[in-house]
């Protein structure tokens, strides 16, 4: 079984793998799965009695809301896979992390975080490398089974890869601030280089929306915190200044940010369609959790399992523009396969205001945990705060991340338990 779980722990960095179905085509779910499954089976007492009532308030969620989409005629195996899946997988690491045990644990995440940090200083190179772009897509192409030139990792986009960057970055960060290795300032350093030059707007948000989250959360707000977080914000925005004004080559990032300055309007709705009109990836991650929001206040009960995908079709106008029908869009409406884009969005779209207060619940609960270790672990408050930055962004419901972090929060808290009663 620790076999199992050291496996799963290193598959969390591999987002995109050929031959796995989905978006988020990873093993990391499914050895989860595996590993909540056998942690129900032979350790079902050791449940507290909250971890039990979710669990029993969710799979009767997820059952009810089922057999709602079969009986209108949407049901969506993969995705109701898709929510079990996820379910299992919060018990799996969490049965992961209690095998390996903490030192253990936190020495494989620092040296899969090393190696990964590594990786992305020699494919930045290749990818910035004409003469050597023919190795990396072959590399590229073996490990995510994509044919992309530029920074991917091993992910499916230069978005996620910034994401994963981030992820990574946490734990060389606080191992630097327990032990002063100079080799992690390094690593620290090529990681934030290279998360600005490959200059992913999802990145950013991501990045402000956690920094933001963290400093709200888990600061004391003071004169002085507020002086501090707002010389970040304005060094950040200056750094990315820099960036656009010496490597702007008018590539797809810049000529967006180009396009976006170019926007003078005072009406917010003008200002919204002028902004999904300007390519593909906007409509997109703008244009549908704003469908999405649309879907919870006219649905306040829910849509059911896959309700974004099959209701798109009614919602168009909200995302009408000029290069409406050569974007994603069209195929999303033919194989029923979009989502909106944002977690939270998703779990409100699909199972009403029923969703929205589990989830509330249990985040709310992540809060708290995340609090209560603040004082002996800085690790509980950046994965949580990282974690709600990518939900901004990314809807996969069994996204490592999410079940990782709670399970995190939880392993911990046991171990501070068990160490007061020595």
């Amino acid at each position: 079984m620790r076999t199992l779980a050291y496996i799963l722990i290193c598959s969390t960095p591999f987002w995109s793998l050929p031959l796995i179905p989905g978006t988020y085509s990873a093993v990391t779910p499914y050895f989860g799965a595996l590993l909540g499954a056998i942690f129900i089976i032979s350790k079902v007492r050791s449940f507290s009695y909250t971890s039990a009532l979710v669990s029993i308030y969710f799979l009767f969620l997820l059952i009810i809301y089922s057999f709602y989409s079969y009986y209108i005629q949407q049901f969506n195996f993969a995705y109701t896979l898709a929510y079990f899946v996820g379910f299992l997988c919060f018990p799996g690491f969490y049965y992961a992390f209690n095998l390996i045990g903490r030192e253990h644990l936190f020495n494989c995440l620092l040296k899969l975080s090393r190696l990964f940090s590594i990786v992305a200083i020699v494919e930045f190179f290749l990818s910035k490398t004409s003469m050597l772009h023919p190795l990396k897509i072959a590399i590229t192409s073996f490990i995510t089974g994509s044919d992309k030139a530029g920074f991917v990792l091993t992910t499916n986009e230069p978005s996620w890869a910034v994401q994963l960057l981030l992820f990574i970055s946490v734990f060389i960060f606080l191992n630097y601030l327990e032990n002063k290795n100079r080799f992690d300032v390094f690593l620290l350093f090529t990681n934030a280089t290279i998360f600005m030059l490959v200059f992913s707007m999802t990145g950013f948000i991501v990045l402000v929306v956690s920094l933001s989250f963290y400093f709200i959360v888990f600061s004391k707000v003071s004169l002085g915190s507020l002086f501090k977080y707002s010389i970040c914000i304005l060094m950040s925005f200056f750094a990315v200044s820099i960036v656009y004004s010496f490597f702007n080559q008018g590539g797809y990032t810049f000529s967006r940010i180009s396009n976006l300055a170019m926007i003078n309007t005072d009406n917010i709705y003008d200002m919204y369609y002028m902004i999904i009109a300007i390519d593909n990836s906007l409509l997109i991650r703008i244009g549908y959790p704003v469908v999405g929001l649309n879907m919870i206040v006219d649905y306040p009960y829910g849509y059911g399992i896959s309700g974004f995908s099959y209701n798109l079709h009614n919602y168009t106008d909200l995302v009408h523009s000029p290069i409406m029908y050569e974007s994603e869009l069209t195929r999303h409406l033919r194989d029923l396969n979009a989502d909106p884009r944002n977690f939270i969005i998703r779990i409100g779209v699909d199972f009403g205001i029923a969703g929205l207060f589990l989830f509330l619940f249990v985040f709310s609960h992540q809060i708290r945990l995340a609090k209560s270790l603040f004082e002996t672990s800085l690790l509980p408050a950046l994965l949580l705060s990282l974690s709600f930055g990518v939900m901004m962004q990314f809807s996969t419901f069994y996204f490592f991340l999410y079940p990782f972090t709670y399970a995190f929060l939880l392993f911990l808290r046991d171990l501070k338990c068990q160490e007061r009663k020595y």
